[in-house]
């Protein structure tokens, strides 16, 4: 393996010569072995492959790495990364990036950026901080967005709206009617079926605290591993504003007591009755959620549809990679909670009329 990496790391113009120099790489997050004898093109990037850090010779961390088998999803999007960080306007987003690859493997070389994870600090900002640091990342992903759509068009693949119902079949029928009673998959259908056709817009597909940095007073995102192969609006806002939410409800907390690391117990509160509640002073997500369906553009009835897509996909995506059930049941919980609302008939359309 050091042989095949040493070749890799070369390519991106790393320095692999000393003696020592092996004893600066450090593996984080090693899943299934590359090479590998057979290629998955589905979501073979997480099943296969490793992550690893290089430090330089003053022990200080330099790049960070992500190898996996080179499939043509993966090639194309370590390729379409590298393009991205070398455009000027997203040299403050994005750190800089190298594709590198050989028959064997795939990899994306990223330089290494310090700085404080959004999850280090979102359970403690104020409801005004937390509004202006999730608008700035997802303005940042919107200038991410725009300029992919201008380097590679083909990832529309040659069209500009996406019909919500045709592209939700898979995720609906990946979960099991054990998980999600029947009734409830009707009214989630219903909710996307009337939603249409909406314009695609690429997401970066798991933005979220543990992939936002703050360095230097800008919001740096990581971790574009999945970029672009969502292309449902809003998507990326649901998950950002989802994750935030569990993070400072003490969600993550309670996940680390079900590990045993922690002290802590389950209940049944939902996001969605955060973002949806009538009445009163505004959350921060509904204010937040305000901002965001003003510059999506789409109806009350798209926002929703887009809602229960991003739901619905979510959990179907981690159902199909056998996660742990204990982190699937809280995206059945929102899925359960959002089909009761839609069945009281427009009240959570009102909702997101109300906030738009």
């Amino acid at each position: 393996m050091n042989s095949g990496l040493d070749s890799l790391l070369r390519q991106a113009g790393i320095d692999t010569s000393g003696p020592r120099f092996w004893q600066r790489v450090i593996m984080l997050h090693n899943v299934g072995m590359v090479p590998t004898q057979s290629l998955d093109e589905g979501d073979v990037v997480t099943a296969r492959g490793f992550n690893a850090l290089v430090m330089d010779r003053a022990g200080t961390p330099a790049y960070f790495c992500k190898c996996r088998p080179p499939t043509e999803n993966w090639i194309r999007q370590t390729e379409l990364v590298a393009k991205l960080s070398t455009d000027p306007s997203l040299q403050h987003i994005l750190p800089s990036a190298w594709a590198v690859g050989s028959s064997d493997m795939q990899m994306s070389v990223s330089t290494y950026v310090p700085g404080r994870l959004l999850e280090w600090t979102v359970t403690h900002m104020s409801a005004t901080e937390l509004h202006t640091a999730l608008s700035e990342v997802l303005q940042g992903m919107e200038t991410i967005a725009a300029h992919a759509a201008l380097v590679q068009p083909d990832l529309f693949d040659g069209q500009t709206h996406v019909d919500l119902a045709d592209r939700s079949k898979w995720a609906f029928e990946a979960i099991p009617p054990s998980m999600l009673p029947p009734h409830a998959a009707d009214r989630l259908r219903d909710a996307i079926a009337a939603a249409g056709r909406v314009r695609r817009v690429f997401q970066h597909g798991d933005l979220w605290p543990r992939n936002i940095l703050r360095h230097q007073g800008q919001w740096w995102l990581l971790d574009l591993e999945l970029f672009g192969q969502i292309q449902v609006p809003l998507y990326d806002a649901f998950h950002l504003f989802r994750t935030c939410w569990f993070m400072r409800a003490g969600r993550f907390r309670k996940a680390l007591s079900w590990m045993g690391r922690t002290n802590g117990h389950a209940d049944d509160r939902s996001w969605i009755d955060d973002l949806c509640a009538p009445g009163g002073s505004p959350r921060p997500y509904q204010r937040t959620l305000a901002w965001a369906l003003s510059r999506a553009g789409l109806t009350a009835e798209e926002s929703v549809g887009a809602l229960a897509y991003y739901l619905i996909d979510m959990t179907a995506r981690m159902n199909r990679r056998q996660v742990v059930i204990r982190y699937v049941e809280p995206y059945l919980r929102d899925l359960r909670v959002l089909a009761e609302s839609l069945a009281t008939g427009s009240a959570i359309v009102d909702r997101f009329r109300d906030a738009s």
